[in-house]
Parts: C-alpha cells; sequence; structure tokens
C-alpha cells in the first residue's frame, strides 16, 4: 500500500495491534486483573515502611502504618496512625506514572498555600507533613482531612446540602482564580485536541475509520455547543467528585484532597459537572460512561442539578451550555485524567468500553 498504514493480509497493521491488545487485555480481565492491582503489591509494606522512616523527625517517632486505602490510579495510599487514631496518609508512587502524579500534587499543593488571592480558602487544601524520593520512588505524607468523606456521608448529613457546599466551595476557588471570557476556536481547540489524541490511540473494538468520524462528530458538537459563548477559565481541582471532598456534621465543607489533576486557566465548568455526573451516576448505580451517553441523547438535568450550576453561575458568571455539551467536557477531563495517570485504563476492555466507545457512540 501507498499513501497509508501497512496491511497484514488486507487488514491494517495498527488494526491487526489493537485487535491482538484488546484480545490479550480481555483475557487478563478474565483472569481478574483488576484496575486497583498496582505492580508488585508484596513490596509495597517494605517501601511505606521505608518512607516512614526517611520521613525522620518531620513525623512524630509513634506514628505507625495502618490500612492500605482502595486507589485506582497508580498512588498506593496508607493510612498513618497515632494509636487508635488516623493521623495522616502516606501516599507512595508505584510506577513512574505515580511519580509523575504524586509530583505534580505537591507542586500544586505548594503553589496554592502560597497564593494570596485564596486568602482563608487555603484551610481546605491537604497539609503536607513530609516528602521525598525513597528507593526511586516518590512519596509523601498528609495529615488527615476533620470530617467524613463525601461518598460515605452519616445518615445525619443531608446530601443535597452537601452538594451545594461542594458547589459554593469550588466556585469560591474559581471566583478568587478567574475571569470570564469568549470562548475561541482556539481556546475550545486546545482543550479537546490533547485528549481526543488520546482517545485515538487507545485500542478499541471500533474500527479506525469509524472512531475517527465518531470523535469529528463530538468535536463538532462540543464546538458548535462552546465557541462564541462567554464561560469562566480559572484554577481547576480537576477530579472534583464526592470522594474527594471531605464535610463535616452540619454538610459544611471541611478538605479537599487529591490536586494531582488540578490546572491553571481552565474551564471551571469542569468541576461542578464531574460532582453533578458522577453523584447522579451513583444515584442510578451505573457508570460516568452510560450517564454522559444519556444526556446526550437528550435526557434532562432534573431541577436540582440545574439549581447546583445555577449557584455556581451566580459566582462564575458564564453563559449557561447545554446539558450534552456539559456532559462531554466533563467526560473529556475525566478522561484524560485517567489515560495521563495510570496506563493500566487504556489496557482494561471493560472501562474502555464502558467510558469511551459508549460515550462516542452516543454523542456520534
Amino acid at each position: 500500500m501507498t499513501g497509508g498504514a501497512a496491511a497484514v493480509g488486507g487488514v491494517p497493521v495498527r488494526r491487526v495491534a489493537e485487535l491482538t491488545a484488546i484480545a490479550r487485555n480481555a483475557a487478563r480481565l478474565l483472569a481478574g486483573a483488576r484496575m486497583t492491582d498496582a505492580p508488585a503489591v508484596g513490596s509495597l509494606s517494605r517501601e511505606a515502611e521505608a518512607s516512614l522512616r526517611d520521613a525522620g523527625s518531620a513525623l512524630p517517632r509513634h506514628w505507625t502504618l495502618g490500612d492500605r486505602l482502595t486507589t485506582v490510579a497508580d498512588v498506593a495510599v496508607v493510612e498513618v496512625r497515632d494509636g487508635g487514631e488516623l493521623a495522616a496518609v502516606l501516599k507512595l508512587a508505584r510506577t513512574a506514572a505515580g511519580d509523575a502524579s504524586l509530583e505534580e500534587q505537591l507542586g500544586v499543593l505548594a503553589r496554592l498555600a502560597t497564593d494570596p488571592r485564596l486568602g482563608s480558602w487555603r484551610r481546605l487544601l491537604p497539609e503536607v507533613l513530609a516528602s521525598g524520593v525513597t528507593g526511586g520512588r516518590r512519596w509523601s505524607v498528609e495529615r488527615a482531612v476533620p470530617g467524613t468523606v463525601g461518598t460515605s456521608l452519616p445518615d445525619s448529613v443531608s446530601p443535597p446540602a452537601a452538594a451545594r457546599n461542594a458547589v459554593h466551595a469550588v466556585a469560591e476557588l474559581h471566583r478568587s482564580t478567574g475571569r470570564a471570557v469568549v470562548a475561541s476556536p482556539g481556546l475550545v481547540d486546545g482543550r479537546l485536541d490533547p485528549v481526543l489524541a488520546l482517545v485515538d490511540e487507545v485500542p478499541m473494538l471500533l474500527g479506525s475509520a469509524r472512531r475517527r468520524a465518531l470523535v469529528d462528530r463530538l468535536r463538532e458538537r462540543v464546538r458548535s455547543g462552546l465557541v462564541g459563548r462567554t464561560v469562566w477559565v480559572g484554577r481547576t481541582h480537576g477530579d472534583y467528585f464526592p470522594g474527594n471532598v471531605f464535610f463535616g456534621r452540619s454538610a459544611d465543607v471541611r478538605g479537599v484532597i487529591d490536586w494531582g489533576q488540578s490546572r491553571e486557566d481552565d474551564l471551571v465548568l469542569v468541576d461542578p459537572g464531574t460532582l453533578l455526573l458522577t453523584v447522579r451516576a451513583a444515584a442510578q448505580g451505573t457508570g460516568l460512561g452510560r450517564v454522559v451517553g444519556d444526556l446526550c441523547r437528550g435526557a434532562p438535568l432534573t431541577d436540582a442539578e440545574v439549581a447546583l450550576l445555577e449557584l455556581h453561575r451566580a459566582a462564575c458568571p458564564a453563559d449557561p451550555l447545554g446539558a450534552d455539551v456539559l456532559a462531554l467536557l466533563t467526560w473529556l477531563r475525566h478522561v484524560e485524567n485517567n489515560l495521563l495517570k495510570s496506563p493500566r485504563y487504556r489496557s482494561n476492555p471493560a472501562w474502555v468500553h464502558a467510558t469511551l466507545e459508549t460515550v462516542l457512540r452516543a454523542a456520534g
């Protein structure tokens, strides 16, 4: 063949490689491989103990390691306990991707901690007690955030009140660091092109021609719904779902964790969008891909969801966007976060089908 990909038996080489990868990954999935299985799990305890020792005088000597907490990034999270109390968490990179993610988070927290625009809002940031590199892998220790994580609220905390307070809290961050701009084609394409390039590299059951056509339709759908509209850009959290927000007994926000996906001059709507869509997915008992697909097919936002978006717009004035455009912008950021923070996502056929293919088909 000339002017195109080489072929084997009439099938492009890239397609052969994709189908081979899909078959291999499916076999691993059926054999029990999970997204939460980081490599060399057996060495985690030794590495965690070594990291805690290297922290030295930065931590009380009587603090000890507790249970490992579940994580789907290439960063393990381990409790650090003061007797029977949770005092801190140790974050330990397990791969090169984990090193990069943890280094990015430490940099973001250092910049935010000294940003005069945030004022008292900085009380919601995690406090880094110690950090370093042990055995070639980066680690950090953060003081435990007070309150209860949003995915496990007690009956005494109202979920609607918690959602409103979470939106209000992140809107303060956006207002303090952002501004209103008109979305130009360059601004929109600058957000779309990097993530769509990542999506194009993921092995899928969809053939390359079909996938490219669906990606082009998705791109045009977002562009037509965004270009020329007033949007608010500023500092985002980037993964603002209930599992990263801690609440007090009166549903007040006590802390926000995991800042590795934070960005400056970002489309801030991805933060309330992430909160809204993940809460909807949890209520429906389904995945984010299904929720985004439904909204692309015309499912409406609820009155409560619209009220949350209006609460955010009151603090950060911008034009309202269609539910499908909001959903796709949120989905694109979610996909980009996952593909960048761990190569295991692109190798998991269940995630690829439920999160990528489902939305590409619905949006196209």
